[in-house]
């Protein structure tokens, strides 16, 4: 869906995206979900060739390692997240006895996900998949060192999400890091 673009760029666009409010929808968290889900399922084979180029990880050493947990938090969020985004009641103090208190929780925006390079793929989408669930949008660096699990990462998510939403970065470690000064 995306093209290789400028990373201010990107940000601002998800900043928009996140202040139109379309995230605090949970129908749009759920498709969002189990779109990932389902790109994860349909490009399994992509993501087993990459780890073992890298790792030389068998295709039953990924799933066990890496696949199945995202399968089984995607699972987890789907089912509890009309729950996890009710309102909480909770005490309310002496001052305001006449009233009743409550938590709303609320999302907070933008999330920057910098994925590890042991297990690339658990422990960057992981993050990713609560972030998407809280309702909010997504930068994702993952970790350079294994380089072709990153771009098997950036491929899945780059082609099939929109940048406002979610986006995989590829190149912020190769150059001066000045790029982390800008404020998320």
């Amino acid at each position: 869906m995306s093209k290789i673009m400028n990373y201010a760029d990107i940000l601002q666009q998800q900043k928009t995206f996140f202040n139109s409010h379309a995230t605090k929808d949970l129908d749009f968290r759920k498709a969002q979900l189990q779109k990932l889900k389902k790109v994860v399922k349909s490009n399994e084979k992509l993501l087993y060739d990459a780890i073992y180029q890298d790792f030389g990880k068998s295709e039953f050493e990924t799933f066990g390692t890496e696949i199945s947990f995202i399968y089984k938090d995607i699972d987890y969020y789907l089912k509890n997240l009309k729950s996890f985004a009710k309102p909480k009641s909770v005490l309310t103090n002496i001052v305001n006895q006449m009233g009743s208190s409550k938590i709303v929780f609320e999302p907070l925006g933008n999330c920057l996900v910098i994925g590890a390079w042991n297990y690339p793929y658990q422990l960057t989408l992981t993050p990713v998949i609560a972030a998407i669930s809280a309702g909010n949008t997504c930068m994702i660096k993952p970790s350079e060192l294994p380089e072709n699990t990153m771009k098997a990462m950036a491929k899945l998510i780059n082609e099939n999400f929109d940048a406002q939403f979610l986006y995989v970065s590829r190149r912020w470690c190769r150059r001066n890091h000045s790029d982390f000064k800008t404020k998320i």
